[in-house]
C-alpha cells in the first residue's frame, strides 16, 4: 500500500456525516484542503468520485491520497524549460513527453514543479510546494501547453476559467483506424477504478465531453483534432478508446505493440480572457518531432 493512501471504514456513528467534514476531522487536516483533494480526484467513496457534500453510509470504504509529506520537500532541479509565455502572473510552458506534471508518492525528482523551482521563486503554493504553480495538468506522455501561475490570485483565476469551461483546450490525436464522420461529439461520463489504477466510462461517473473533428485520413490511421469541454483525468485517452479509436501509443488504453515511446496527443492550443484584462489571448505550441516525423512517413506512404 501506498504510503500516503489512507483507507478506511465508515462506521455507523460516523453516518450521514457530510464527506469533507468527516475527512477533516479524521485527519486533522483543514476542510478547505479536504475539498481541493476532493476535486483534485484524490478521493473515492467505493471507488467513485464523490462531491464533499456527499453524505456518507455506514460501511462506505473511503479512499484518499494525501499529499506529499513536508519533510519530502520538492527539490530545484536545472531541467530546461520551453517556456512560450511569460509576464508578471503567469507562464504558458510546452510541455514534452516523458514528465510528470508534478511529483507523487513514487517520483520526487525530474518533473516539471522541480524545473520550475529552479527557474522561478514566483510561483503559486495554493496547494503547497510539490505542486508550485500547477493549475492543470496534462499525462507524463503527453505533450503541449500548459498554464503556470506566478501567484495565488492568479490561480484562483485560472481555476475558476476552467471550472467554468471559459478555457478553449485543443489537441491534436493520430488515432487508429479511420472514423467515417468529420465531427463527432462524445459525451461519457467518466470515474477513476482505483482497484485498477485507471479510468474508465461509468454510469455513477462526472460528465465529460469531447468534440472531434477530423484532419486528415490514412489507411489505418486518423489524425483528430479535438477540443475538450471538461478536463477529467485520461478524459481523450478513455473516450477514443471506448469508440474503439484508441491513440496511437497509449499503452495503457489502446495498443501495446505500437512502436512509439509515448501516445501521440499534444495540446496545441490554449485560449483565455487575461487575468485583469478584458483581452482574449491564444497560444499554440508545434508538433514535437517525433508526432511530426511519424505523420510525415504516413503521408509519404499515403500518397
Amino acid at each position: 500500500m501506498e504510503e500516503n493512501l489512507k483507507i478506511f471504514k465508515v462506521s455507523y456513528l460516523e453516518s450521514t456525516e457530510r464527506l469533507d467534514i468527516l475527512l477533516s476531522k479524521k485527519l486533522g487536516i483543514s476542510r478547505s484542503k479536504i475539498i481541493s483533494l476532493i476535486k483534485d480526484n484524490k478521493v473515492a467513496v467505493n471507488s467513485v468520485s464523490e462531491k464533499p457534500s456527499y453524505k456518507v453510509k455506514s460501511g462506505d470504504e473511503v479512499r484518499i491520497e494525501l499529499p506529499l509529506p513536508d519533510n519530502s520537500k520538492v527539490e530545484p532541479e536545472n531541467i530546461p524549460l520551453d517556456i512560450i509565455y511569460e509576464d508578471k502572473n503567469l507562464i504558458v510552458i510546452n510541455k514534452p513527453r516523458g514528465i510528470l506534471t508534478h511529483p507523487t508518492a513514487k517520483v520526487k525528482k525530474g518533473t516539471l514543479v522541480n524545473a520550475l523551482l529552479n527557474y522561478s521563486k514566483e510561483l503559486s503554493l495554493n496547494y503547497g510546494d510539490e505542486r508550485a504553480g500547477i493549475v492543470h495538468r496534462l499525462d507524463k506522455d503527453t505533450t503541449g501547453l500548459l498554464i503556470v501561475a506566478k501567484n495565488n490570485e492568479t490561480h484562483s483565476y485560472i481555476a475558476k476559467l476552467l471550472k467554468e469551461r471559459k478555457i478553449e483546450k485543443r489537441y491534436l490525436a493520430l488515432v487508429h483506424g479511420n472514423f467515417k464522420e468529420d465531427y463527432a461529439r462524445i459525451v461519457l461520463p467518466l470515474a477513476n477504478d482505483h482497484k485498477l489504477m485507471r479510468v474508465k466510462v461509468s454510469e455513477g461517473g462526472k460528465f465529460a465531453a469531447t468534440d472531434i473533428r477530423i484532419k486528415e485520413r490514412f489507411e489505418r490511421y486518423t489524425l483528430l483534432d479535438i477540443r475538450i469541454h471538461t478536463g477529467r483525468t485520461h478524459q481523450i485517452r478513455v473516450h477514443l478508446a471506448y469508440i474503439g479509436h484508441p491513440v496511437v501509443g497509449d499503452y495503457i488504453y489502446g495498443k501495446k505493440e505500437d512502436k512509439v515511446k509515448g501516445q501521440l496527443l499534444h495540446a496545441y492550443k490554449l485560449s483565455f480572457i487575461m487575468p485583469n484584462t478584458d483581452k482574449l489571448a491564444t497560444f499554440t505550441a508545434p508538433l514535437p518531432d517525433d508526432f511530426s516525423k511519424f505523420l510525415d512517413e504516413l503521408k509519404s506512404n499515403h500518397n
